[in-house]
Order: structure tokens, then C-alpha cells, then sequence
């Protein structure tokens, strides 16, 4: 016998207009039936009351036919179908549940319980050609979507995650603080705060740049942008969610062409151009800190010759091989760039006397004076001439510094080469 619960469910059902409510006697012949069958089958207008279920619902009757048989065996049992209705009507969707009525032992019928589920099919699969639509824009983006549980402290990401940093696939949870440890040592701080602005607050979302160790262990840069979507009732912020992109090609490309521009194709060391970008910022520190700068010009003496003599190919690797010796008679904090053809200029800052820089300069000298063999087994033999001015002790500006210093190395070279002047303080 049906429960009380069961009849609940039943007469709940009756009225609906999305729900077919039917009893179907031992004979498999309609009973009753709501009036939702008419609107479900073709527009009847009276309920299938006295017809049998296989002359009725013939389609529905032959796909369920194992459940309906379960039933009158005295099984409940629940199903999903697809439904094709008369008069060229659109397929529905349906969840079914056939209830067995029971007395004193024996199944007496069935009672069907039809619910129309097209709305929710329907949007599932909007659902799912959306999530579809946006997986396939984020691999055309390379975008992997990030969720952060502040509280927790669990960072959940997509799969493309997994494969962007070359993880094993499925290994999308992690925490802050082991994403905290493979970020770059020189990139956490400024992680550090953009994230406290945005869970503060203080900014709508956020926006960083950062390298971070992949599972290879190798350095890649990713753009993270991220906003908190959700928090308590005091303003705390519990839940983040956010992207990363990768951006490590467009990085090494970027660097590739500051390389091309700023750099010297033949030695490797900043370009006039690049040289004229660090005297400026260098000049701008120094004033603020209060401290000197040291500029040498450098021109090679009696480099021509033995370009033409040699020719190009070993005049080439002379200037290398000077550049080289230079660099290392240097601090890391100095700049050692090519000013163009055989002249050098070396930007040392923080210099405390003239006589530091003169001493730089001496090394510089008696370095490059020192004998090259070539890699055809000749020793060449070349000098340099030097000149010394200070910021701000002989000029206070980029193109004065230039003039000056170009004109000390000149004077050494009226000496006789090999030589270091310094310009006359004023």
C-alpha cells in the first residue's frame, strides 16, 4: 500500500501543468489522468481516461517499457526520456517515476509521475556551450582561471594551469604559501601588495607581472589579474578569483629587441643609446644622494692600422677582446658601453675623489696595453687614451659631461697616447 508520503507527492502533482499525474489499472488501461496529458500529447482535449497505455503513449510506452514492467512487479523506479509529441511539436525532456500500488500483497496498478524538464535540459546545455565557448576563448588567450579561498587558503585553478606550468594533469589546488614560494624572490614583495591593496580595498582589482617556477623548475613570467568577489558582513574579503597569462615568450621577445636596440652587436655592451639612458638616471640619483659620478673616455690608439693591415674579421675580435678586459677591470655597478668604432666610455657612479676615478682609469689602461694573441696566432699590441671628468665637479649636465670628457681624451692623445687626463676643475 503507498505510504502517506506517497499520496502527498501524488495529489502535489495533480494540478501542476508540467507534470503528468496518471493511474494506469492492472490491465495496463487509463484510469485516471490530469489535464496536463492533453497539452504534453497533441493538443487533446480530453484525458486518455479508458484508452491503454501502449495505444496511447506508444513512444513513451516502448522506451519504458523494462521500467513499467518493474512496476507492475511491484518495483518503484525512475527514469529519464526524451519525449516526441504529435503535430510536429518541439521534443521534451522528462524525469519519470512509476509508483506501484499495492494491496494486501498484489500490484492493483500504477501511478506515473511525469515531470517536464525541457526548461532545465535546455539550460544545461546553454550552460554547457557556454563553458565551452569560454574554454575555447581561453585557450585561444592561453588564460588560466584562477580560484582563491582566502580562509582556507586553497588556490583552485583550471587544467590549463596543470599544462601552462608543466604539472602533472589534475594538479590544479594548491596553497598561497607554496604559490608564495615559487614566486621569484625579487617579484614577492610587490605581489605582496598589490594583493593586500585589493583584499583591503584600497584598489577595485589587481594587476601584476612576476616570474614564478614551473615544474621543471624553470622561470616563467605570467600576468595575474585578479578582483575579490566576495565578502563578510565587516568588509573582510574571502574570495578572489582571477586569471594568469603567460607571458614568458613576450618577455625574452621584448628582451631580444631592448638587445638588438640598446646593445652593440659586435661587443655585446650598451649602445650610445643606452649609455645616454643610465648617465641620465644616474645623474638624477646622484643629485638627490648627494654623491659623484665618474665618466672615462676611452679611444683605442693606432687601431686602424691594424684593422687595415689584418683586416676586419681580426679588427673585429680586438674589440671584443678590449671590451671583454674592460669589463672585467670594473665594478658590477659600473657601465662599461661602445660609444662607436674604437671608442669606449665606462660610467662608474658613487665615486668619492677624482683620484678613485683615476685609478679605474689606470687599470683600465694598463689592461688593454697588456698583449692579444689572435686567434690566427699573431700578438697584437694596442694602447688607449683616457679621459677623466666628474659629475658634479667639472659639469652638472649630460651634454657638458659629454664635451668635457671628450675633449680630456683628446688632450691625452696629444701627449702621446697611452695616457689619462683629467679635466681642470674650474
Amino acid at each position: 500500500m503507498r505510504s502517506a508520503a506517497t499520496d502527498a507527492i501524488i495529489l502535489d502533482c495533480i494540478g501542476r501543468t508540467d507534470t503528468l499525474v496518471a493511474y494506469w489499472d492492472a490491465g495496463r488501461v487509463c484510469a485516471y489522468a490530469n489535464p496536463a496529458h492533453g497539452r504534453w500529447f497533441g493538443g487533446l482535449d480530453e484525458a486518455p481516461v479508458g484508452r491503454p497505455m501502449s495505444e496511447m503513449f506508444a513512444p513513451l510506452y516502448e522506451m519504458t517499457r523494462p521500467h513499467i514492467d518493474a512496476a507492475y512487479a511491484g518495483h518503484q523506479q525512475v527514469f529519464e526520456c526524451e519525449i516526441t509529441p504529435a503535430q510536429g511539436r518541439p521534443h521534451r525532456y522528462a524525469t519519470g517515476t512509476y509508483l506501484p500500488h499495492v494491496v494486501d500483497g498484489a500490484v492493483h496498478g500504477i501511478f506515473v509521475l511525469v515531470a517536464d524538464v525541457t526548461h532545465i535540459k535546455q539550460s544545461e546545455r546553454e550552460n554547457r556551450a557556454a563553458r565551452e565557448r569560454l574554454s575555447l576563448a581561453l585557450d585561444a588567450t592561453q588564460l588560466s582561471v584562477w580560484d582563491y579561498d582566502i580562509a582556507r587558503g586553497t588556490v583552485t585553478f583550471d587544467e590549463r594551469w596543470a599544462r601552462m606550468m608543466s604539472l602533472p594533469p589534475g594538479l590544479t589546488v594548491t596553497t598561497d604559501r607554496e604559490l608564495a614560494h615559487l614566486t621569484h624572490p625579487a617579484h614577492r614583495e610587490r605581489v605582496q601588495h598589490a594583493a593586500v591593496l585589493a583584499l583591503k580595498g584600497t584598489t577595485p582589482d589587481f594587476q601584476y607581472e612576476n616570474c614564478i617556477r614551473d615544474g621543471q623548475g624553470r622561470w616563467k613570467w605570467m600576468r595575474c589579474s585578479g578582483r575579490v568577489v566576495e565578502r563578510s558582513g565587516q568588509g573582510k574579503a574571502l574570495r578572489a578569483v582571477g586569471t594568469n597569462l603567460d607571458i614568458t615568450e613576450q618577455v625574452q621577445a621584448e628582451e631580444e629587441f631592448r638587445q638588438i636596440v640598446l646593445h652593440d652587436r659586435l661587443t655585446g655592451l650598451p649602445n650610445r643609446h643606452l649609455l645616454e639612458d643610465r648617465i641620465q638616471q644616474m645623474i638624477a640619483v646622484a643629485r638627490r644622494e648627494q654623491t659623484r659620478i665618474a665618466l672615462l673616455f676611452i679611444d683605442l690608439d693606432k687601431f686602424k692600422p691594424i684593422n687595415d693591415e689584418k683586416g676586419h674579421a681580426v679588427g673585429d675580435w680586438l674589440l671584443h677582446a678590449v671590451a671583454q678586459r674592460m669589463r672585467a677591470m670594473v665594478r658590477e655597478s659600473d657601465t662599461v658601453a661602445r660609444f662607436g668604432g674604437d671608442e669606449f666610455v665606462v660610467l662608474s657612479p658613487d665615486v668619492a675623489t677624482v683620484d678613485d676615478a683615476l685609478d679605474v682609469a689606470e687599470k683600465i689602461r694598463s689592461a688593454v696595453k697588456d698583449p692579444y694573441l689572435s686567434p690566427d696566432g699573431d700578438a697584437l699590441e694596442i694602447s688607449c687614451s683616457v679621459g677623466v671628468v666628474i659629475y658634479p665637479l667639472h659639469a652638472d649636465n649630460f651634454r657638458d659631461l659629454l664635451r668635457l670628457g671628450d675633449d680630456a681624451m683628446y688632450r691625452a692623445k696629444k701627449r702621446g697616447r697611452n695616457a689619462v687626463e683629467v679635466v681642470p676643475s674650474a
